[in-house]
């Protein structure tokens, strides 16, 4: 570890993020030994008397709950490759852990005490809000506190508490995300956005937000009430619908109602599988998924727009094998530079 990172940890200046690498570090047997032999030589000019020590190190095992597993766990797919977000350990259990975090919360006491951060400011952090996005061309896979299960498509966000509340579990949501929701018969789950909220108690479904296509709700497990917003609603009979396996609604936000519609599964939850998959699709609406699917940016020969709709599956494929398929159906040849991919006749 860089000893110029280890002062600032001391000195209260590292970022969140230093200050996460700093402890996950710390945990490695490496860490612990090279932590105490930089202590040993480390001379500060830093004292705290023990009172307002011993009311700090509270806030902080409160804070960062040093035997409690982290509330959320995330799993990224990044260029379609999973890479795993490792849980973050705890020290624990040995007497050399122990002396390790005692230097841990004695550094992060003077993070905390030279940042000056009152009462107040800990509460918020407890009722802190995380919010992560979606870039083009990936996926992104989390596991909430809860247990329930979210996958994020591309271009997509979603806002949720670090804990949920005793009562209920609320989200928001902008884009495409599929819930597995963990089973609470008295805490519901809630899914928001601007077109509608979605309310479950255990069961996996699909939320889409309004972009390109209608906003969406579409159930593969179990049963969903989907309603419009409290201030859209006008006849309560009509804007809160009830949806069981394979039902979905969609929503138009010009009428303000739902239009209730069967769904099939590769049509509109293929995609959390890594499969894309193309139903009587236009050509135009083709090249605009893929362009989204793989990050990148297709350029087509001037004037020219194929009119035969494309039917296929394409199960994780590269961009290079799914434009091979099309070619023989379109009759083109391409080429691939960086994120540019270029079709000629």
């Amino acid at each position: 570890m860089n000893p110029e990172k280890l002062r600032k940890f001391f000195k209260g200046d590292c970022s969140a993020e230093e200050v996460y690498s700093i402890l996950r570090w710390i945990n490695t047997p490496e860490g612990k030994k090279e932590l105490e032999r930089f202590f040993d030589g480390y001379h500060g000019d830093y004292t705290m008397d023990s009172r307002v020590s011993e009311g700090i190190l509270a806030k902080i095992k409160d804070r960062i709950d040093l035997d409690a597993e982290p509330e959320v766990v995330f799993e990224k797919t990044v260029d379609r490759k999973i890479f795993r977000m490792e849980k973050l350990a705890y020290l624990r259990n040995t007497v050399a852990a122990c002396v390790v975090v005692f230097l841990v919360v004695w550094g992060v006491a003077h993070f905390y005490s030279q940042k000056g951060i009152s009462d107040s400011r800990t509460a918020s952090l407890q009722a802190e809000w995380i919010e992560r996005s979606v870039p083009v061309g990936q996926k992104l896979k989390l596991r909430l506190g809860d247990g329930t299960e979210v996958i994020l498509n591309s271009l997509s966000s979603i806002r949720f508490p670090r804990k949920f509340s005793e009562e209920t579990r609320e989200v928001f949501l902008e884009g495409e995300g599929f819930f597995e929701v963990t089973p609470e018969q008295n805490r519901p789950f809630i899914v928001r956005s601007d077109q509608m909220e979605t309310k479950v108690l255990g069961t996996s479904f699909l939320v889409r937000t309004a972009d390109d296509k209608p906003a969406m709700v579409a159930v593969l497990t179990g049963k969903v009430q989907v309603s419009l917003p409290a201030d859209q609603q006008m006849d309560e009979e009509k804007d809160v619908v009830v949806l069981e396996p394979m039902d979905a609604v969609k929503v138009s936000s010009a009428a303000g109602s739902f239009d209730r519609v069967p769904v099939e599964y590769d049509e509109v939850f293929a995609w959390k599988d890594d499969v894309i998959s193309f139903k009587e699709t236009e050509f135009q609406e083709v090249v605009g998924r893929l362009e989204k699917w793989y990050g990148v940016k297709i350029l087509l020969p001037d004037s020219w727009r194929p009119t035969a709709h494309y039917t296929g599956r394409f199960e994780k494929q590269t961009l290079e094998e799914v434009l091979l398929g099309l070619s023989f159906v379109y009759d083109f040849q391409f080429r691939i530079d960086n994120s540019t991919v270029t079709i000629y006749r």
